[in-house]
């Protein structure tokens, strides 16, 4: 423990030096806030062999990587109150858009990609040619992406989350922008995609998250998107923006469960 910065630092067995994690105290009775970065592992997309036996195998390294980390505060008589997580990898139609640009892969052979490994899914060719950006009418990405969330979510929640409340059971944990909203009752977002028409039906741990940036984007320039709403490009708009935003996260609050 760094006394002078308040901050405890402890090593789990696949974190390298120079990705400690950071836990600092925020009062006197020696309970703490967790912040968590690279130490979340997802198959590399490159080396997919079978999506459902690799994403299982990383869950139970993640689920022992974290469920030491939790004990071994438990021991130095850390109570974790909260843990913060920034964890933003997937599978969704973007994640494998970047990596078939990264690895200069053509899209018919990212598309015979995807369809091996996520057959357990039942997309056919041409939905995965929809969903992969060649036909910019079709919502299937929407839908595919939801699934893709959904999954991922029920991935950390089954390996970071659980561990957390094995050990600590009052804890709470969140993920940036890990929020949920109900059909019809969202605002697009900063690039117009009608997300709210797909509904993710999980959060990664308990307590929602969404993201605050105060800009606007390309919606501006989408006025059939935005409704009534009638922003212009400015701060003020901005601002108000993201506060409906929030405004209809909060009113989508239901009980979710993690499904762990």
């Amino acid at each position: 423990m760094d006394k002078s910065t308040n901050t405890i630092y402890t090593k789990p067995v696949v974190i390298s030096e120079k990705d400690k994690i950071p836990c600092t105290n925020f009062n006197t009775k020696n309970e703490a806030i967790i912040r968590l970065w690279n130490t979340i592992k997802i198959p590399n997309i490159a080396e997919i062999k079978d999506f459902n036996t690799d994403l299982l195998k990383c869950i139970n390294i993640n689920y022992q990587t974290h469920k030491l980390l939790f004990i071994e505060l438990k021991k130095c008589g850390i109570e974790v109150k909260y843990v913060i997580l920034d964890f933003e990898a997937g599978f969704t139609n973007w994640h494998f858009e970047n990596f078939c640009k990264s690895q200069n892969i053509s899209r018919d052979s990212l598309i015979n990609f995807i369809i091996k490994i996520n057959a357990n899914l039942g997309y056919n060719r041409v939905e995965l040619t929809n969903i992969f950006g060649i036909n910019k009418n079709s919502n299937d990405y929407l839908e595919y992406n939801s699934k893709m969330i959904e999954i991922i979510n029920s991935y950390i929640n089954k390996s970071v989350y659980k561990a957390l409340v094995e050990e600590y059971p009052n804890a709470s944990l969140s993920n940036y922008n890990s929020y949920y909203v109900i059909k019809d009752q969202n605002v697009p977002d900063l690039n117009g995609n009608r997300e709210e028409l797909y509904p993710v039906n999980n959060i990664i741990g308990n307590i929602q998250t969404r993201e605050f940036y105060g800009r606007l984007g390309n919606i501006i320039y989408k006025k059939e998107l935005l409704k009534d709403y009638n922003l212009i490009n400015n701060d003020i708009s901005a601002f108000i923006y993201e506060i409906m935003k929030l405004n209809f996260t909060i009113k989508s609050v239901i009980n979710l469960t993690p499904d762990w």
